[in-house]
């Protein structure tokens, strides 16, 4: 039950987002994040003490051990990464993912829940190798697309306030990936050296990856743990076909 003393999670999300800004390099603009956070607590009649400070130190944990990777798994290690301030790096064998430790937590997350998930609904789609392959690849590109446009959603206009915390949100998203990217780089600079982008052309099958795209769609992004039959109920009513 919620407690209508404390802000909803939603609020103290954005308050934790507000004082990782905190480490930016630009004092100025470090300055006022830390005092919008101070503001938003403030009409709780909460101090930032009262909120514990995620650990700011960037860290990798393995997000995924398997030497060969299909094209679907590599576009979606990348979607995850990008959904979630992280980098990833593959190393001996191992898929590394590297952020702040409640990005990675999240990664982790994400990831664990749409991997089997991607599997589990390319299974179902009775087709040629191929065609699973390209319509994987349409559920992966679907759910980068929602979850990018989570990231900058927007209001619907209804009102000046709303209108206004909308762009509030989008500028915040756009300064963490800046600080964040800055904080990865830094970190697998001074501990893998110089890296590489390895990019692959791959053919697809049109029709398997427009199909994947709808199925995509039905997905739910709410990241609760993955079990078979919850995915049967991301199916189009019919099954896969």
């Amino acid at each position: 039950m919620t407690d209508p003393e404390r802000p909803s999670e939603a609020v103290l999300e954005k308050v934790r987002k507000l004082l990782a800004l905190g480490a930016s390099p630009s004092e100025a603009e470090a300055a006022a994040a830390v005092e919008k956070a101070r503001v938003l607590l403030a009409r709780w009649g909460m101090t930032l003490s009262d909120i514990e400070k995620e650990k700011l130190s960037t860290l990798e944990e393995t997000l995924l051990e398997k030497k060969r990777l299909r094209p679907w798994e590599l576009d979606l290690i990348s979607v995850v990464s990008q959904a979630t301030f992280t980098k990833a790096l593959r190393s001996n064998g191992q898929i590394l993912i590297i952020g702040r430790q409640l990005n990675v937590s999240s990664a982790q997350a994400l990831f664990s829940y749409l991997h089997p998930l991607v599997v589990f609904l390319g299974r179902a789609y009775n087709s040629p190798t191929l065609h699973v392959e390209s319509f994987r690849r349409g559920v992966v590109n679907r759910l980068w697309q929602r979850l990018k446009a989570n990231l900058a959603e927007t209001a619907d206009g209804a009102n000046s306030t709303a209108a206004r915390q909308a762009q509030e949100e989008r500028t915040l998203v756009v300064q963490m990936e800046q600080v964040t990217e800055r904080e990865n780089a830094a970190h697998m600079a001074a501990k893998h050296g110089p890296t590489k982008t390895i990019r692959t052309k791959r053919t697809v099958h049109g029709e398997s990856f427009q199909r994947g795209k709808v199925v995509g769609n039905t997905i739910s992004l709410d990241h609760q743990p993955f079990t078979t039959s919850r995915a049967v109920r991301t199916l189009p009513k019919g099954g896969l076909t």
